[in-house]
């Protein structure tokens, strides 16, 4: 059964990428929601349509990777999450790789280094230099952030993460392969995400993040609902 493609149709997914022919949108697409870029004139459908831009990325290994060692690498989407309320799931598989330092970014839409929560967007990240998975966000009212400590069991190999960002309970919540594996309540997240302009990316290329990112990402499903655990379970 394609897992994958099933949860790609669910009415509230907006946005649902995998690596397969190069980068492939496999949701509906959400006028109103999920504005294109311009076409590139190059590349597959969803490059030419402005609805991925791949930079430094290669495909060819069945997964999202850097090309080349000498720059970041990244696959940008139009999807601006600012101003959307704090009701929303996301699910990535993504290996992160034991390296000697830095920071490496399933997905991301600011810059991941501050310590101060109120001046990030959204991610999750593995720092290498502090060996923290953190998962954070920015809403109007501030911020939320949750650290996963002594995160060797997830290293170097391919882990379905799902964070589930729930306004209704005030929570933040991570899962690796349906796991429940780090949570935070806070008050901030029962307002709407915001504070930030950029869009929505798959990897690293973002401030702060070196050329030397190893990790690597299969897929990527946003969607503006929480997912229930049993659905989570599914995905892994």
């Amino acid at each position: 059964m394609d897992i994958f493609g099933r949860f790609a149709r669910d009415p509230a997914c907006m946005a649902a990428i995998e690596a397969a022919d190069g980068g492939s949108w496999r949701s509906p697409f959400r006028p109103g929601v999920v504005y294109p870029y311009a076409p590139s004139g190059g590349g597959n459908f969803e490059e030419q349509a402005g609805l991925i831009v791949k930079t430094n990325v290669k495909t060819s290994n069945g997964y999202f990777e850097r090309a080349s060692s000498s720059s970041k690498w990244a696959v940008s989407t139009p999807l601006s999450l600012t101003g959307m309320a704090a009701a929303m799931t996301f699910v990535c598989r993504c290996k992160f790789v034991t390296a000697a330092s830095g920071f490496q970014v399933a997905f991301g839409d600011g810059n991941p280094l501050s310590g101060n929560t109120a001046n990030e967007g959204l991610h999750l990240t593995y720092w290498v230099t502090r060996n923290l998975i953190r998962a954070n966000m920015r809403t109007t009212a501030g911020g939320a952030l949750l650290s996963v400590t002594s995160p060797a069991a997830f290293l170097d190999k391919w882990v379905t993460y799902a964070l589930v960002i729930d306004s209704a309970t005030t929570s933040m919540k991570l899962y690796a392969d349906g796991i429940l594996i780090g949570s935070v309540v806070s008050a901030n997240i029962s307002q709407v995400i915001g504070g930030y302009t950029s869009k929505l990316k798959i990897s690293s290329d973002i401030a702060g993040v070196a050329a030397t990112a190893l990790n690597q990402v299969k897929n990527l499903l946003v969607f503006d609902r929480t997912l229930s655990i049993g659905e989570i379970q599914l995905l892994r």
